[in-house]
């Protein structure tokens, strides 16, 4: 292993979307080249793109890359930087960090998902959009609830108007029905003591 004797310091790095692990496994080692102030070393089949100052510079494929300290260096999905002042013969090594030791960067990235707008087109974070659903269903739920008593109410009156019309009351037409039958108790007494008169001429008429 060569050690470095410049002050030359590369990122940690990551990858984006379409990114192939072949790219860099094993993996692929730059050499710094003082006299030319460029690095070598870069997978012979991709193009390097470094990006300076929000200025991107395209090298074509097998071509050294000029050094420029802390700009974004990227190549077939991977992305890096150096900073500092490299020595003649330096080397810096892109690899895959199989076991992830000391990178704790994708579970930063996934806490930071709570406060990033990812939603609504970039409008909104999860937890707001979160806050948004609770909210919207509170109200639509408590809009329901009113709606609910207030339709039970009108079926209330609209049952209590339709028993008005053709309902019947058991307690008045049980007192009709004692009244009719202490009538018909009454009239048969009536007939009764008018058959016993009735006889009663016959006798005396005999």
């Amino acid at each position: 292993m060569t050690t470095n004797t410049g002050t030359g310091k590369i990122s940690a790095g990551s990858v984006s979307t379409g990114f192939v692990p072949a790219t860099v496994t094993p993996s692929v080692t730059l050499n710094y080249n003082a006299a030319t102030n460029e690095l070598t070393g870069f997978p012979a089949a991709l193009p390097v793109n470094v990006t300076s100052g929000g200025v991107t510079t395209t090298f074509a494929a097998g071509t050294p890359v000029t050094y420029t300290a802390g700009a974004t260096i990227s190549f077939g999905n991977v992305s890096f930087s150096i900073s500092g002042t490299p020595a003649n013969n330096d080397q810096f090594t892109i690899g895959r960090n199989t076991t992830g030791v000391g990178d704790n960067r994708n579970a930063l990235l996934l806490g930071a998902l709570q406060t990033s707008n990812t939603l609504g087109n970039g409008s909104i974070t999860f937890q707001g959009a979160y806050g948004q659903m609770v909210s919207q269903i509170g109200n639509k739920t408590h809009e329901l609830e009113v709606s609910s008593k207030a339709e039970t109410k009108m079926l209330e009156q609209a049952m209590q108007a339709q028993q008005a019309e053709s309902g019947v009351n058991l307690d008045e037409e049980a007192a009709n029905l004692m009244r009719y039958q202490q009538a018909y108790q009454a009239a048969a007494k009536v007939m009764q003591t008018a058959g016993q008169l009735f006889d009663l001429l016959l006798t005396l008429g005999g």
